[in-house]
């Protein structure tokens, strides 16, 4: 009896350390897996390649893929904490996150009277008066953002399954450059 006791407590013991030795094994895989899909993620932010497109001869346009992230790798990753905070939003509420930069830069010509120069169009007006040194500017912008789905299986006219998202960005200013766009569609 007490060697039979022995044995049992020897084969539960055994069967325990070989649970504790794959739960430890387990925890560090995904603990690897998480940080290497973190890495990915902030690699994917700083590096996300764009195509840019010209469509009507001078409107702007630039396709991305949209980086999909969960809540919770979104809650370590999140650029602007402080401004999310300032627009009384906690963070689980934010649904996508979209990052553009624009560059408004031209040379345009303009007449002369009586020292004052003046250059107005659609997007771009400024006066520049050269007897009281005062340079009056303004410059408007316009941006369109479209969020559309990739299909992932494609037969005749029909298609199905969702591979990604891509985000469409079409700047109409002609004088802006788009120089930097990131779109992060957070997961639930």
């Amino acid at each position: 009896m007490q060697k039979h006791l022995k044995s049992i407590i020897m084969a539960i013991s055994v069967i325990l350390v070989i649970i504790a030795c794959f739960w430890v094994f387990d925890h560090r895989q995904q603990r690897a897996e998480q940080e290497l899909r973190e890495q990915l993620n902030g690699l994917k932010l700083q590096y996300a390649p764009a195509e840019r497109d010209t469509i009507r001869d001078s409107l702007t346009v630039i396709t991305q893929q949209v980086l999909q992230m969960p809540a919770e790798e979104y809650k370590i990753q999140a650029y602007d904490r402080q401004l999310i905070h300032d627009l009384d939003i906690r963070l689980g509420q934010v649904l996508a996150d979209q990052r553009t930069s624009l560059s408004t830069a031209d040379t345009v010509k303009t007449d002369r009277s009586d020292s004052v120069y003046t250059y107005s169009d659609r997007w771009l007006s400024f006066r520049l008066n050269t007897a009281d040194s005062i340079l009056t500017y303004k410059a408007r912008d316009s941006l369109q953002t479209i969020v559309y789905r990739q299909y992932k299986h494609r037969f005749l006219w029909w298609r199905w399954g969702t591979k990604g998202y891509d985000v469409k960005v079409i700047n109409f200013n002609p004088h802006s450059n788009i120089l930097y766009n990131s779109y992060i569609q957070v997961n639930r």
